[in-house]
């Protein structure tokens, strides 16, 4: 595997401008890809952290990837393996942050370092079932670079209390964003079950694109409101 990951990798720095994903290409680029596979959560974590130069340095991920295969879950609709995935990525590791970097970069070495991974989590958050909550937020102590009505790959995790997020976007004083989901709402999966915390958390399928509606400047301009809503990928191939 790690042959076949390195000819990618060679492959895509020779055609030049291959080595990003367009919009649309998500979820299949990774779902669809069967030369890199994993049999277990365990080895495709793993396999990120071989390739991935943030994830490789991440201090706990043995004991992580323990307790999310030891977590108490309710395996109604996925397999073990599935909700460890979703247990993972609640775990307080370097893994979220590791995750949609590589989701937005649209990068083919990370992206393709993460798949067997994300055929593991995309899978069991797509087989959760489907729930609509009233709102979804989410906020981040730091600004994001977003340009009005511009297409982006939405952030993975979210929120149905604006008071969580004003907490998170508000509490540190300094630079913050605030991002609303307006509806209608798709592929919305709620976490609580599978979470490794009691937080309510709900999750978009990766590769979600969003095209931004209106960015509203707060506190003298060091916080931002960014309001985005779901679109499908194919109108903005």
């Amino acid at each position: 595997m790690v042959f076949i990951f390195m000819t990618f990798l060679v492959f895509g720095l020779v055609n030049g401008n291959a080595n990003r994903f367009h919009w649309y290409e998500l979820p299949n680029a990774y779902l669809g890809n069967f030369f890199v596979r994993e049999d277990t959560l365990r080895d495709s974590l793993g396999f990120a952290a071989w390739f991935d130069p943030y994830f490789k340095n991440e201090p706990n991920l043995g004991a992580a990837i323990d307790r999310c295969e030891n977590h108490n879950l309710r395996r109604l609709f996925i397999s073990p393996d599935q909700a460890a995935a979703i247990t993972c990525y609640t775990s307080g590791t370097r893994l979220p942050t590791s995750l949609n970097y590589a989701l937005r970069s649209l990068d083919k070495a990370l992206i393709t370092a993460w798949t067997p991974y994300l055929q593991f989590f995309h899978l069991g958050v797509q087989n959760l079932p489907e729930e609509t909550p009233p709102e979804l937020c989410r906020g981040d102590p730091f600004v994001y670079s977003a340009v009005n009505h511009s297409y982006v790959t939405l952030p993975l995790s979210w929120s149905n209390s604006a008071a969580y997020c004003d907490m998170r976007s508000y509490a540190s004083g300094g630079p913050c964003t605030k991002i609303i989901l307006l509806q209608p709402f798709r592929s919305t999966k709620r976490l609580d079950t599978y979470a490794s915390f009691d937080e309510k958390e709900w999750i978009t399928l990766p590769g979600t694109v969003g095209q931004i509606q209106d960015i509203i400047p707060q506190n003298g301009g060091v916080c931002r409101i960014i309001r985005v809503r779901q679109v499908n990928p194919i109108q903005v191939s």
